[in-house]
């Protein structure tokens, strides 16, 4: 495993399992369910399957941009450095939400992030001493 693979891991983590997002062409628009026929839950769960798919590709970018001086070899240095990453996201993205409601649910996807950083870890017997975390109190 390099670092984009563990980056990607690592992101996409909190994508809820089963979520994808392809856009086939060549299904008629009549053969869908469209949002006046899917129930509430199901409108629901499809939007919050989009952020999360979009929230991953952001964190993804940000990832790879906080570790691109770092090797494409995983080692403590590099998964420290990834934890911190997690945390500045976190950090801004709940400065940024203007409903409090959903600070619950960034907090949610950083304790994933970083317990995919530790399972890496130990996978690849790596001794890692993950950083202050107060999201992961």
């Amino acid at each position: 495993m390099n670092k984009t693979e563990i980056i990607q891991r690592v992101a996409y983590n909190i994508v809820p399992d089963g979520t994808r997002l392809a856009v086939d062409e060549s299904i008629e628009p009549e053969d869908t369910d469209t949002l006046d026929t899917q129930s509430p839950d199901e409108v629901s769960r499809s939007f919050t399957s989009a952020l999360k798919i979009a929230l991953a590709r952001v964190s993804q970018e940000a990832m790879g941009a906080a570790l691109s001086d770092l090797s494409n070899t995983p080692d403590a240095i590099l998964l420290l450095r990834l934890h911190e990453a997690c945390i500045k996201m976190t950090e801004r993205t709940i400065q940024a939400l203007t409903v409090e409601e959903l600070n619950v649910d960034v907090i949610d996807d950083h304790r994933k992030m970083v317990t995919t950083i530790a399972e890496i870890a130990k996978e690849l017997g790596i001794e890692y001493e993950p950083p202050n975390d107060r999201f992961v109190q």
